[in-house]
């Protein structure tokens, strides 16, 4: 289910698509939360894998994405993103290095060679978040300086990995590459999973819950759908801005468990078991792949304890 009417990735989209330097981006400070055993919160364990992994390699299994990146202060996060071969930079970089006058002010002007939809390059403002004072507390805009400025590397389409939603698959993650590109006036791409209708807040005068969503006499089936954004985000380009400050989200629907954000134990509990039921699924479709090849693979059989 998404917002793309069931149109189709064509070979001429799918041949365009490959034009666009489409990345990969996991911003891991390594302050996460943490309890008893368990510190730096995209290392803890899920089925032999640490969160950051299992985030990177959905990442670097799609079919799109051409360059993985990984910024942080963490040496132990380092590590693992070296290991794992994706692009890393970091964090600490930001006291020792001086860069282009333009880039602490918050704005600069600068040319990409190419624009989705757009016959030549286009001139681009680049401008910092709001809430930064300089391009070392924006992490995208510091990532993009250090490509461009290190490697010769521009970003056309940017893509948000969360570390802490480990249950994010890459399919998931091409799904909403093409809603992207198949969606001519979106200019950000979300992934959505329903959650039910029931959500309260605190009145903060008579200190009670309320419901924010109430209708009543109407039965839960008949409400509207809800929805909390998911584990994957792309920021869209220039020329699919829209100028009038509102935002035209592409977007696609995951299963829940694909949301789930660990902050502490009980969360991790979920994870590994949705991670172990899902993993014994693709084991079993891997024997049965096997036996239809005539060969028992015994090297797929059972799924990985957690």
């Amino acid at each position: 289910m998404d917002n793309i009417n069931k149109k189709k990735i064509t070979h001429s989209l799918r041949t365009e698509m490959k034009k666009y330097n489409i990345t990969g981006f996991m911003f891991a400070r390594g302050s996460g939360s943490s309890f008893d055993g368990h510190e730096r919160r995209v290392l803890w364990n899920i089925c032999g894998k640490s969160l950051l992994e299992w985030g990177l390699e959905a990442g670097l299994k799609s079919k799109y994405i051409n360059k993985v990146v990984l910024t942080t202060e963490d040496k132990k996060i380092m590590e693992v993103g070296e290991g794992l071969g994706v692009t890393v930079i970091p964090r600490f970089l930001a006291n020792t290095v001086n860069v282009p006058r333009d880039w602490n002010t918050g704005v600069f002007q600068r040319q990409r060679p190419r624009s989705l939809r757009s016959a030549g390059p286009v001139n681009e403002i680049v401008g910092l978040d709001p809430r930064r004072s300089n391009i070392f507390e924006d992490p995208y805009a510091y990532c993009e300086w250090y490509l461009e400025e290190r490697e010769g590397y521009i970003s056309d389409i940017e893509v948000h990995l969360a570390g802490n939603e480990p249950l994010g698959t890459s399919e998931s993650l091409d799904r909403l590459i093409e809603a992207f590109f198949l969606d001519e006036e979106a200019n950000i791409a979300w992934t959505f999973y329903p959650i039910m209708p029931y959500i309260f807040t605190i009145n903060p005068v008579t200190k009670r819950p309320f419901p924010i969503i109430h209708k009543n006499g109407l039965d839960r089936q008949c409400y509207q759908p809800i929805y909390r954004r998911g584990p994957f985000q792309i920021k869209g380009l220039p020329s699919k801005t829209t100028y009038d400050g509102g935002l035209k989200i592409a977007y696609i629907i995951v299963p829940p468990e694909e949301g789930l954000d660990l902050h502490d134990e009980e969360d991790l509990f979920l994870a590994r078991h949705y991670m172990e039921r899902r993993l014994s699924k693709q084991n079993a479709k891997k024997e049965v792949e096997a036996g239809r090849a005539g060969s028992e693979g015994p090297e797929n059989k059972g799924g990985k304890e957690c």
